[in-house]
C-alpha cells in the first residue's frame, strides 16, 4: 500500500499540553480524513519548531493517521 501525503498543523497556542506530546490537525489533500490527534515525539521533532509540515501517512478508521517521515512542501 502506498502512503498518503498529509499536512500536519500544530496550534500556535494550547491550554492543554500533554507531557512529551502535542495535538495536531492532520489531513490529506482536500481536507480528506481530517482529525485532531496526538502527535508522536518523532513527528514533533521532525517539525523542528515549524507550525506545519507534510508527512507520509497511512489512514486507519479506528486510530486515525499513522504518520511516517517528513516530505517536501506540497502546493496545497
Amino acid at each position: 500500500m502506498k502512503p498518503t501525503i498529509v499536512k500536519v498543523q500544530v496550534p500556535l497556542a494550547s491550554n492543554q499540553p500533554i507531557r512529551g506530546m502535542e495535538h495536531g490537525l492532520v489531513y490529506a489533500e482536500g481536507r480528506k480524513n481530517m482529525v485532531e490527534q496526538l502527535l508522536p515525539r518523532d513527528v514533533t521533532k521532525a517539525l523542528n519548531g515549524d507550525f506545519k509540515g507534510y508527512f507520509e501517512a497511512f489512514w486507519s478508521s479506528t486510530v486515525g493517521w499513522a504518520i511516517g517521515k517528513r516530505v517536501e512542501e506540497q502546493p496545497w
